[in-house]
């Protein structure tokens, strides 16, 4: 629920209510303190529940949370009421609203968390709530913005997520930049879905072959010298119509894309990891929420090998400085304690630079690095 920011000084007294849903309320009255003092004290009336109150004290940055038990918190002056969340108590139904893009992919996936999270939490109310991004209304920076279109899928998602629109977001961890505001971090990986890049062909013969980023299109380029690569945007669908109606004649898609829309009988092939390395953390779904919260709840979606795979590769990408525009990839397999990382880039000479490095799978991180500095020499 979305709640304007709020100010107040301790020097005045104010009752407003900040949240009705349902047959619950909670009141926040902002007392006047001893003239000398500087708090203000915060109490939270509970009509049939005690919902959760963030508030931020403007000077000291300092969050305080209302529990159920407590009833009152203290803060410094002046105070900013930023927003007021659900949360959940024992005995409660768990209500869980998602946040993800409206394409069918992206609903597809927001799905797969749900059933996920009713494995575990059966009686869970779980909404899921389409939220379109400024990729979704217009894609003219895929060119003009030098940082590619890392974001524009996300910006509009995490805005939700940080005014409490919504409990988490649903993302292709593909789409998320690198590096992420500790604000909101990724709070689950799923299971990974097929991690590679896959052809799909109109059987026309013809020599155009279409895909979306430049890490693609070069590698592309590499394997079929004799064919013309060029860019084609939209969602999976759109693109899918451009290759049958003849604008292109070969399209190459994320293949965990196409398997989740249930279009797997539309791959003419599947390309090994050598062949075009794929993007850091393809295949597997993100769960972002806000920091400081509990999302335990998602440890039925949370897969610690997606985790670590992610970690390493995408700390090898934000090293290389990787974006839609800066043609990179990685990719990452685990055998027991032990992770092997495999990285590209593509420099501006048009060189390919490979490399791979192994090691225990908590060095993640590090192992990142490791590749990147020896890949950039």
């Amino acid at each position: 629920m979305l709640l304007p920011a709020r100010e107040s000084s301790i020097s005045e007294r104010r009752a407003f209510t900040i949240s009705e849903r349902k047959s619950w309320a909670v009141l926040l009255i902002l007392s006047a303190a001893p003239a000398k003092s500087t708090e203000g004290i915060a109490e939270a009336r509970d009509f049939e529940r005690l919902g959760r109150i963030i508030a931020e004290s403007s000077d000291t940055k300092r969050a305080v949370v209302g529990s159920k038990s407590s009833g009152m918190v203290k803060f410094s002056a002046p105070v900013k009421i930023l927003c007021e969340t659900s949360i959940y108590h024992e005995g409660e139904n768990l209500r869980i609203r998602i946040g993800t893009r409206p394409s069918p992919l992206a609903l597809a996936q927001a799905r797969i968390i749900a059933d996920g999270i009713k494995t575990s939490w059966p009686d869970a109310e779980i909404i899921t709530i389409p939220i379109r991004t400024s990729g979704d209304k217009n894609m003219s920076p895929f060119t003009t913005d030098p940082r590619g279109i890392k974001g524009l899928f996300t910006r509009e998602i995490e805005k939700g997520l940080q005014l409490g629109e919504i409990d988490i977001a649903v993302h292709s961890l593909k789409d998320l930049p690198v590096s992420m505001s500790p604000d909101l971090p990724i709070v689950a990986y799923s299971r990974r879905g097929n991690p590679f890049d896959a052809l799909i062909t109109n059987e026309s013969c013809g020599k155009v072959i279409g895909s979306s980023s430049l890490r693609r299109r070069l590698q592309i380029a590499r394997l079929y010298p004799a064919m013309k690569v060029i860019p084609v945007r939209g969602n999976v669908g759109t693109r899918l119509k451009k290759l049958d109606e003849g604008e292109i004649d070969v399209l190459v898609l994320a293949a965990c894309g196409l398997q989740r829309l249930g279009l797997t009988g539309r791959i003419a092939r599947i390309f090994t990891a050598d062949e075009i390395m794929p993007s850091a953390g393809q295949g597997i779904i993100a769960c972002q929420g806000r920091a400081g919260e509990d999302y335990s709840y998602l440890s039925c979606v949370d897969d610690d090998i997606s985790r670590d795979c992610a970690t390493a590769e995408r700390s090898f990408s934000r090293c290389i400085g990787a974006g839609c525009n800066i043609p990179a990839g990685a990719y990452a397999e685990i055998h027991g304690d032990m992770i092997t990382l495999k990285g590209l880039y593509i420099d501006d000479a048009g060189n390919f630079l490979k490399g791979t490095v192994s090691g225990h799978r908590k060095d993640s991180e590090t192992l990142g690095v490791r590749l990147a500095e020896m890949i950039l020499g």
